[in-house]
């Protein structure tokens, strides 16, 4: 299955990589890699195709469902998916998404991609620790390139990109923690994804993981690359805009199933997070561009 729609896109390119017979030997090959600058008619959905999928976030932010999960992927951030299962991606905010992307197949392929997604879809926030674009450009030097080893090339850049994933997915940003620290962690970031509905406090997360309220604020940014109160109000503006686009409840009573004191509030957050207001996000979301202000 292959649905799509390409949008307005501005500064796209794609690239396709001549096939050799030796590549089928190999750990891991590129198929094909680009930069696309979308708007917010450009999704993509698709099952069974034998390859697999870097998505990186430049600018904007991007609405990716994975098997049965759903999330996003910001700025900066990485997903690294099997495209034989299904996957749907798409702008769904008002502003561009812009990201690269690498579409990949070989040998180990298939199994690098299960150990980064080992506990469950990693969204990997890359900051300082993996320039990607450096190796995303060393695929476009090679593409065209006449030497006899230019697949072992491609294949090395692959390699390097997948191993240092692995690394980032299961260190989650913590070098230095102690295993209690980042048990203890892992245990507020559960409690906040199940509670997220609720009234909760930094009192309540440092006293679940076990840490001073200091500590726990400085271990948690390492641990996740946010503040507390920064991963609470995303995880409840993800989970709004999965209830805007799935459900027809009035932007009122979602504030408040999302954990919102009130729609006030919930409406600068969601503003600030997604550049547009709720109303004009399921509006853009769902094709119903009419009347909006």
């Amino acid at each position: 299955m292959l649905n799509y729609n390409m949008g307005s896109q501005s500064r796209s390119e794609s690239h396709a990589i001549d096939y050799k017979s030796y590549f089928s030997k190999l750990p891991f090959y590129p198929t094909a890699f680009g930069s696309f600058s979308c708007n917010n008619q450009y999704y993509t959905e698709r099952d069974r195709f034998p390859e697999c999928l870097i998505l990186y976030t430049l600018e904007g932010e991007g609405y990716l469902k994975y098997k049965n999960l759903d999330t996003f992927i910001p700025k900066n951030c990485i997903a690294v998916i099997n495209c034989y299962h299904y996957q749907y991606y798409a702008n769904l905010n008002t502003n561009n998404w812009d990201f690269l992307w690498i579409h990949f197949s070989g040998k180990c392929a298939s199994e690098y991609v299960d150990l980064i997604n080992e506990d469950g879809l990693q969204i990997i926030n890359l900051s300082n620790r993996l320039d990607f674009r450096q190796s995303f450009d060393k695929l476009q030097n090679l593409q065209n390139s006449a030497d006899a080893y230019a697949g072992l090339y491609l294949s090395e850049i692959l390699d390097h990109v997948l191993s240092r994933l692995i690394v980032l997915s299961h260190n989650c940003y913590v070098q230095n923690c102690r295993p209690e620290h980042k048990t203890g962690i892992e245990q507020a970031i559960s409690y906040i994804r199940q509670s997220y509905n609720q009234s909760i406090t930094l009192d309540e997360l440092a006293q679940i993981s076990r840490l001073s309220k200091f500590y726990f604020i400085k271990i948690f940014q390492q641990f996740t690359g946010s503040t507390p109160y920064q991963f609470l109000n995303l995880t409840r503006i993800n989970q709004a805009k999965r209830m805007l686009l799935e459900t027809n409840l009035p932007v009122n009573e979602i504030a408040l199933a999302t954990g919102f004191s009130d729609v006030k509030n919930f409406i600068f957050a969601f503003k600030k997070a997604a550049q547009t207001t709720p109303l004009k996000f399921r509006k853009f979301s769902t094709g119903q561009t009419d009347g909006i202000v």
